[in-house]
Formats: structure tokens, sequence, C-alpha cells
């Protein structure tokens, strides 16, 4: 993926109220051909700036440290762009990135292979947000996700998890 001086500002428009679709994993890769069918493509793109977290492909369900080693994180991606081309919305990352501070039952991406997934994807990439937890992902690996972000011309949003906006 090509360097990016700065990632694209998310809802720049401040008449607009998009709305936020949060699926957590539920959405299945046969919505695609539903997708397709029912115009979804058409009717959403403009009211949706990104579904966060679409697909849960085969994405380790804890394991401690290295847990995701075998896991193929740039076919996790590539299944996210076959629904966001069907739909014709992009796609943001959350629960992907890792949720494993303090726990010895979490799991943690790499941000490399993450960039290096991106890479592969290059232009057809349609990741537009990376959700960033820094509360479960510690600030390191936040910062790591929000560098990987910067590189590849995808925004960063930092956002709570459990504590209220006055701990961010």
């Amino acid at each position: 993926a090509a360097p990016s001086p700065e990632a694209p500002a998310i809802n720049t428009d401040p008449d607009s109220n998009p709305l936020l679709v949060r699926p957590h994993g539920s959405w299945h890769v046969n919505l695609l051909h539903r997708a397709r069918a029912s115009g979804f493509a058409t009717e959403w793109p403009d009211l949706v700036e990104y579904v966060e977290e679409p697909l849960l492909l085969g994405r380790p369900k804890g394991g401690g440290a290295g847990a995701d080693d075998d896991w193929d994180v740039y076919a996790h991606l590539c299944e996210l762009d076959r629904l966001a081309e069907a739909t014709g919305v992009g796609y943001a990352l959350d629960e992907t990135l890792g949720w494993s501070l303090g726990s010895t039952e979490g799991w943690n991406l790499d941000p490399e292979r993450l960039y290096d997934a991106f890479a592969r994807l290059g232009a057809t990439c349609r990741c537009r947000a990376l959700i960033l937890k820094p509360s479960l992902l510690g600030y390191e690996r936040a910062k790591a996700f929000a560098d990987v972000a910067r590189k590849t011309g995808i925004a960063a949003v930092y956002t709570s998890c459990f504590e209220s906006g006055v701990g961010l």
C-alpha cells in the first residue's frame, strides 16, 4: 500500500447523519448474494460510512499470545472486500485487531501482519477505518495500528470500550 500523508476524514459533511452499522460478526458471506438482489448497494452507500466488523471468518477465539500465527488475515480481508464490493459499503476493523490486554484468553494481531495484508490488497482494499480502543489494545499497539492506518490511507477512529468519554 502506498504511504499516505494523512488518512481520509470520516463524515466530512456536517449536514449528513450517516448510520453506524455494527453487526460484530453476525453477517455471513451468503449476504453477498442477498445484498446484490436487494439493491442494498444502490440504496445505502450514501447513508453508511462503513460497516464495523461484519464478518468473523476463522478468527481465533482465545489461545493467548501467538494465537493468530496460523490465521490468514489476508483471506479475512478478501472476504470483507467481497462483501464491501457487493454492498457498496466499506468496512471497519475492530475485534479483528485483538482484545487481550491483561488477559491470557484473548489474542493479538500483529500490526505488521495487517499492514502486509493491506499491501497485498493494494488499491482494491475497501477498509475505511480501524477502530482503536487503547484500553483493550494498550497504548503502544493502538499507536502501531494508527501508524498502519496512516500508511495505508485508512482512518484511525479512537474510541472507548467500557469507560466513559471522560476516560478518553
